[in-house]
């Protein structure tokens, strides 16, 4: 098997395993964005933030057994004046 096929083998495994999906409002993602700087000093993508957001309805599905991995991705620096412009960090 070559290395892309691997690959895919893989991919696909991991998609077929990750069936969990869900929504966050803005507020939401926001309130997570403002958590992780606070708690970590990390200022996460929006786009992270919104995962971010979904961890605790997950952990609450998925049980004290249950693991989650959210990679935080981007650079949240690039979306301060959003952040602002919600009323975060004014």
């Amino acid at each position: 098997m070559r290395e892309s096929e691997i690959a895919g083998t893989y991919a696909r495994s991991l998609f077929e395993l990750s069936s969990l999906t869900g929504t966050v409002t803005d507020a939401e993602a926001l309130a997570a964005f403002e958590q992780l700087c606070v708690t970590e000093g990390i200022i996460p993508a929006i786009e992270s933030a919104h995962a971010l957001a979904l961890l605790p309805r997950l952990a609450e599905e998925l049980g004290p057994s249950g693991r989650v991995v959210v990679n935080v991705s981007g650079r949240g620096d690039k979306d301060i004046d959003i952040v602002r412009e919600a009323g975060l960090g004014a």
